[in-house]
């Protein structure tokens, strides 16, 4: 089942199950800017902003989680340019339960921390990451 409400993106997508979207604005506002698919069960996912072709460059601000997804599954995205991860930006979001077919969550903009049921999410700063 696609979600291919009113909702206006740049890639023109319809929410498919078991994917990650990025989008340009605060709270999974205005226009999806990237797009990845589950890596399947307890996988980490490392995503470079600066180089990543999933991401518009200095776009994205806030990812949602469309299940199927699984508990373990960890996102960090960081804006690494010379590939120092220790001396730069980033996020990890780490899901603390699975997440049934469809479900759908929004996490919080890049740049917080954020203690949860469902998700933690941990950022790391440097000179900012919103927008990468």
């Amino acid at each position: 089942i696609f979600n291919c409400g009113s909702s206006s993106t740049k890639l023109n997508l319809c929410i498919a199950p078991g994917h990650l979207y990025f989008y340009e604005g605060s709270s999974c506002t205005q226009d999806v800017v990237g797009v990845l698919g589950s890596p399947g069960k307890n996988r980490v996912m490392s995503l470079d902003a600066t180089k990543s072709s999933a991401l518009q460059n200095d776009e994205a601000r806030s990812p949602k989680l469309v299940g199927p997804l699984f508990k373990g599954l960890t996102l960090v995205v960081g804006d690494w340019p010379n590939g120092d991860r220790e001396k730069d930006d980033s996020t990890s979001i780490e899901l603390n339960r699975d997440m049934t077919y469809g479900e759908e969550i929004c996490s919080s903009p890049f740049e917080r921390t954020v203690p949860g049921r469902v998700y933690t999410q941990t950022f790391a700063r440097h000179d900012g990451l919103d927008g990468k």
